[in-house]
């Protein structure tokens, strides 16, 4: 007869664990070569790293402070938050749907959300929130001012600060975990945001405000056959001057020919960022991006002129 197998305990794994900011951070390749070392059965190696993964958010927990903050999961997502009663069990209801939401609209384009739970930590306090995500930064990169954040390295899971779209953080939330279900494409920058905004759309139905048909007026002005460029690389996305256009330019182009086009999924799926996505466009769509361009700024000299490929995200854990 077999024994029972063995809880794992990932807070004994030896090297696992160091200190950054504060907070305890894993190694999760070596948690992740003990998971596969220890349950080579199929079924109990996924029950391990779901295991792994609840203990792991406890740790976090426990590092921001157990007696503010609360650990809550479903069977689609995990997290970790300082509110408690009725206003999490809505925040893991908005984690849940946005979930769902995203399975059924982006269906194969988006990976297996019900093996990897998403994990959320919605944070209580600013200076912690940087605290916390400066582990996650490249060395010599700087913080850039954000609302919420998809953290793809080590297990990907999404932080997001205080403020006032965290009382009502449904477009945040649908937002990151858009990316958390493409995060195995490497996508161009634009695309990968494109389809994030547009899923706060799909999902919330929100609609172009007034102030938004302003802004798109003076984000048609904004671009040129120079500029674009940053756009179609990935670069205006980080720069402040341009944040704005760049993502309101992503969400039109993405809507315009997800709403056109049946190959779509096709198009996202082999889109490259060395090429920013022309090559699957001319395949897929039958069109340059320039011509998917034009139907947002007019006419123009739009085509991607990129020298070379980006590099790749960092990877997250290995199952």
């Amino acid at each position: 007869m077999v024994g029972k197998v063995a809880k794992i305990e990932i807070s004994r794994i030896e090297g696992a664990w160091q200190t950054d900011e504060g907070f305890p951070q894993p190694d999760w390749k070596i948690i992740g070569d003990a998971i596969r070392r220890d349950y080579p059965d199929e079924k109990e190696r996924a029950a391990a790293w779901q295991e792994a993964v609840q203990q792991w958010a406890g740790i976090i927990q426990y590092a921001l402070g157990r007696e503010t903050y609360s650990l809550y999961q479903s069977k689609r997502t995990l997290i970790v938050t300082a509110k408690s009663g009725f206003a999490a069990r809505g925040l893991l209801g908005i984690c849940d749907a946005a979930v769902k939401q995203i399975q059924y609209r982006l269906g194969k384009l988006v990976c297996d959300m019900t093996v990897w739970k998403p994990v959320v930590f919605f944070f209580d306090d600013l200076d912690v929130y940087y605290r916390y995500i400066s582990h996650f930064y490249s060395e010599g990169r700087e913080h850039v001012q954000n609302g919420g954040i998809f953290l793809p390295r080590g297990y990907p899971h999404v932080a997001i600060p205080p403020g006032q779209r965290y009382q009502r953080p449904d477009e945040t939330v649908v937002h990151e975990l858009t990316h958390f279900g493409l995060r195995k494409l490497h996508l161009p920058r634009w695309l990968n945001e494109g389809l994030a905004v547009a899923m706060e759309s799909e999902v919330l139905g929100s609609r172009i405000s007034q102030t938004d048909i302003e802004r798109l007026k003076e984000t048609q002005v904004h671009w040129n056959a120079e500029n674009i460029q940053g756009f179609w690389r990935g670069d205006s996305f980080m720069n402040s001057e341009e944040t704005r256009e760049s993502y309101l330019t992503a969400r039109v182009l993405v809507q315009n020919v997800w709403k056109e086009f049946p190959e779509f999924q096709e198009f996202v799926r082999d889109a490259s960022p060395a090429d920013g996505g022309e090559a699957s466009a001319l395949k897929y769509l039958g069109i340059s991006l320039s011509d998917v361009a034009a139907s947002f700024l007019g006419e123009g000299d739009w085509t991607p002129k990129l020298p070379a490929a980006e590099p790749a995200d960092a990877p997250g854990a290995e199952m």
